[in-house]
């Protein structure tokens, strides 16, 4: 069997390079785009900026700048562009780190660097990768309505990741450490974790475990704050699954924190999709279930309109806890140049 370390597609479109080209000791520049917008019919703006207006904040624009340095150093960051409305975008460093490589599938990650756990945390900007217009909120929510981060942006640390292959099976097992600072003041200090993927041609099976500690964090509804000092944990168990021309993505998130069970929250979802020549359809469930719940279910449409660019329509339709259901629609244009 061929070696194909599966994680080549899976770290380095994370890290939005799978649209680089193979490096050759020269600076590599690449990026992805989005073009989009959403509307919902809800009273209460969702996701705190999508309203009856229409609001473009799923907008984005990413580059990625990379260097083989010697046979055992590669550099490589993404500056990121987001949060446009009214043609306005914030720039930032998203990640930037260097990987140097101890023996063959041994590596180690130093730098600021995408948040690994979730099944498409590490690429989740990168929307041509996944069907949906944006990942499942209900797990992927950067705010999680107050309760346990079980998404994070990204942290600054080191890593270190062991990949390999046994039979028709590729695996890899990652362990991380770090610290990630809060927009709205603070930091997520003492942070360790680790991911293991397993996987073939067919399904990837990934499980993960994250932990750190809020320090001097605020947020406007107090709740974390709260957390200031305390141990806050998620654990994860993801699938994906392609036979024929079926479609399958699951995953499954708890969280929790040291002496606080109320702000205990459980995400998860379920997707389903099939491809029709270049479209995919495809339905999702998701549920939260935690202090401020929710449910929401999502028809979808994804168009291949080349191997560089999709065309996408989701229509979700919100169901928080307590609260009358609300309709959120979406389109989506990506690209990877």
């Amino acid at each position: 069997m061929k070696r194909r370390y599966f994680p080549a597609i899976l770290i380095g479109l994370a890290s939005a390079t799978a649209c680089l080209p193979a490096y050759s000791g020269e600076t590599q520049v690449s990026g992805f785009l989005r073009a989009a917008g959403a509307i919902t019919t809800g009273d209460t703006p969702y996701l705190e900026r999508i309203d009856k207006n229409g609001n473009t904040g799923d907008s984005h624009f990413g580059l990625n700048i990379s260097r083989q340095v010697n046979d055992n150093l590669k550099v490589a960051g993404q500056l990121y562009a987001g949060g446009a409305e009214g043609g306005e975008y914030t720039m930032a460093l998203d990640w930037a780190f260097a990987t140097l490589n101890l023996s063959e599938g041994l590596d180690v990650m130093l730098g600021k660097i995408k948040f690994p756990n979730l099944m498409v945390s590490d690429y989740v900007d990168v929307g041509i990768a996944y069907p949906w217009v944006r990942a499942p909120q209900e797990v992927y929510s950067f705010e999680a309505a107050g309760n346990p981060n079980m998404s994070l942006e990204s942290f600054v640390g080191g890593s270190i990741m062991y990949q390999s292959y046994m039979g028709d099976f590729d695996y890899s097992a990652q362990l991380y450490a770090g610290e990630h600072n809060v927009e709205t003041g603070g930091t997520l200090s003492k942070m360790v974790g680790a991911k293991l993927v397993l996987s073939n041609d067919m399904f990837a099976l990934h499980g993960g475990y994250n932990q750190h500690m809020p320090e001097g964090t605020k947020e406007e509804n107090g709740t974390l704050a709260e957390k200031n000092g305390k141990t806050v944990s998620s654990y994860s168990l993801g699938v994906k699954a392609n036979y024929q021309n079926a479609v399958v993505y699951s995953e499954y998130v708890k969280g929790s924190v040291e002496g606080m069970s109320s702000l205990d929250a459980t995400g998860m979802y379920v997707t389903l999709g099939y491809r029709l020549g270049s479209v995919l359809p495809h339905f999702t469930y998701s549920t939260l279930d935690a202090e401020e719940g929710q449910s929401s279910m999502t028809g979808g449409i994804k168009y291949q309109m080349d191997t560089s660019s999709t065309l996408k329509l989701d229509i979700t339709q919100v169901t928080p806890d307590e609260e009358d259901s609300f309709n959120v629609i979406s389109v989506a244009y990506d690209v990877v140049f």
